[in-house]
């Protein structure tokens, strides 16, 4: 695993900066080790690009920096997939890689009264998010943010729910992943855009959550709530779609 931060104009290494808090944008790809490339990859690059030209940082990524970003990880002592995380602010880029890790695919998910700043861009302002981390294991749990009883997004993942084989998605203040769009985009179900009630949150069959680091996964559970799940009907949808685009890569 490696970490590594880098002056823009002279791509000149210097001493690693997570960047947190700093005014810049972030995006994690995962790499797939059997196909030697990144999923998403085009998919990353353009909307970690347009981000920056919202927030105004005079930097954009090519082929060369994602070219150096691969000759960092060592193949050879890789025994599965990487998350990349690749950093910007305005004068410094940082990455770091950590394994990928199959999450469970029953998750148990938790509220939090917070809506992330500027929540359309994947931007730096993230202490929040990472204080809830903490607290959860990341490989079965997930905290979903929301405030007033409208239900935005999970911390690192969207959320799709089912509701008599209809799909909903909230109707804003969140980051529309790029998972999530791939996945929605080659349903041919329409996509329902709405406030996601916490109160209403039983009235669902099924709540999916999506994302680079855990792929598609089912919540089981939603603490004090009485919510269970009653369909697979979603998740069967939305898995061959993921999978079938990681098959590809391999082919």
């Amino acid at each position: 695993m490696f970490k590594k931060s880098f002056l823009h104009k002279s791509f000149e290494e210097i001493e690693f900066n997570s960047l947190w808090e700093n005014k810049g944008v972030f995006t994690t790809m995962r790499f797939i080790k059997s196909a030697n490339k990144f999923l998403f990859y085009k998919e990353h690059i353009n909307r970690i690009n347009n981000s920056l030209i919202s927030l105004n940082i005079n930097f954009q990524i090519d082929s060369f920096f994602i070219n150096k970003i691969v000759s960092f990880i060592n193949l050879d002592n890789c025994n599965s997939d990487l998350l990349i995380r690749v950093a910007i602010s305005e004068n410094i880029i940082s990455i770091s890689s950590r394994k990928f890790l199959e999450s469970n695919k029953n998750f148990t998910c938790y509220f939090k009264e917070y809506k992330r700043e500027n929540p359309e861009i994947k931007n730096l302002k993230y202490k929040k998010i990472i204080d809830f981390l903490k607290t959860i294991d990341n490989q079965k749990e997930e905290i979903l943010l929301s405030e007033k009883n409208i239900i935005f997004e999970g911390c690192t993942t969207n959320i799709i729910l089912n509701k008599s084989q209809n799909i909903y998605i909230p109707r804003n203040n969140f980051y529309r992943g790029t998972t999530m769009r791939f996945v929605l985009d080659k349903l041919e179900e329409p996509v329902i855009e709405n406030d996601i009630l916490i109160s209403d949150i039983n009235k669902y069959d099924e709540i999916l959550l999506v994302g680079t680091g855990k792929g598609v996964v089912s919540v089981r559970k939603i603490e004090n709530t009485l919510w269970e799940n009653k369909s697979n009907f979603l998740y069967k949808k939305l898995s061959k779609i993921y999978y079938s685009k990681i098959n590809k890569l391999n082919t």
